[in-house]
């Protein structure tokens, strides 16, 4: 099967420490700096393979730096209504659309303003929304490991606007391009309305564990855990699966319609890179 594994080094002023994010990039294929992301990479002496963004927030020597280096840059305008971590999610599909899997990883999401760290979830689960037979993406951070659990009933494979952008090669020439258009469909017959996440792959036993539905209201099925649900419907933003506790190493989430992010203490060490779920699994009894 065809696999790549994909960092995005978004631009939160709370950043992932150096030592975590240089573990992070050795493991991955393809390193995308987000913007003032490229200051992030700079600390931990990296040297990232594109850089995307409108360059509003990145250090103009450590931007110049970078092309010298033949960084390829994939630049957006300032004045648009897309992040530029939206960019960056297109820039990953517009160059892995082909492969059956991309593990995609994200780091520097939170700790930063409010406003932008509720935007860069709402770009990830958009993307998980879009291509949800694709792994979800991890979100790393320094206190916290997280993902989406998107079940069918909540996917979608459209793109509304294509993102503009511009490319400067190493050669220096420019080339303006945009994101594919993707027209709108709904669920598709294959779809099963599921999506499982084993939970070892994200905390161990012993830790927290928490489940908030996004968008409204989830249907969510627990086990292994101190407080299991069946097919429990939990409204959006609720509190009720805060900080539950992992009992069992074989410990299970199932999201049965709507949208979860799943939050755990951050493991120090391991694969940041693991495949957190089988986003369509064949039905089976439980």
């Amino acid at each position: 099967m065809d696999t790549d594994s994909i960092l995005i080094i978004n631009g939160s002023p709370g950043g992932i420490s150096p030592q975590r994010l240089a573990r992070l990039a050795a493991d991955a294929t393809t390193v995308l700096a987000v913007d003032s992301g490229a200051n992030w990479a700079h600390r931990a002496k990296l040297t990232p393979d594109v850089l995307v963004g409108d360059f509003d927030s990145i250090d103009p020597e450590i931007k110049e730096s970078f092309c010298q280096d033949g960084v390829e840059l994939v630049a957006s305008p300032v004045d648009k209504d897309y992040s530029d971590l939206d960019l960056a999610l297109g820039e990953v599909w517009r160059r892995y659309a082909t492969l059956q899997t991309v593990r995609l990883v994200v780091c520097n999401t939170l700790g930063g303003r409010v406003d932008h760290e509720l935007a860069a979830l709402g770009s990830l689960l958009t993307y998980a929304k879009r291509h949800p037979l694709l792994p979800a993406p991890l979100i790393v951070e320094d206190n916290c490991r997280a993902t989406l659990l998107v079940a069918a009933d909540a996917a979608f494979i459209a793109t509304d606007t294509p993102l503009a952008s511009t490319r400067c090669r190493a050669d220096g020439a420019t080339v303006t391009s945009t994101a594919p258009r993707v027209s709108s469909r709904a669920r598709t017959p294959d779809m099963i309305d599921l999506a499982r996440l084993d939970v070892s792959n994200l905390a161990e036993v012993g830790q927290t564990l928490s489940l908030i539905p996004l968008l409204g209201p989830a249907q969510i099925t627990v086990t292994g855990m101190k407080w299991e649900l069946a097919a429990a419907t939990i409204d959006g933003l609720s509190a009720r699966g805060l900080s539950n506790i992992v009992t069992d190493a074989d410990a299970r989430a199932i999201v049965h319609r709507g949208c979860v992010l799943v939050v755990a203490p951050s493991k120090p060490t391991g694969d940041p890179h693991q495949t957190l779920h089988s986003p369509r699994p064949q039905s089976q009894g439980r």
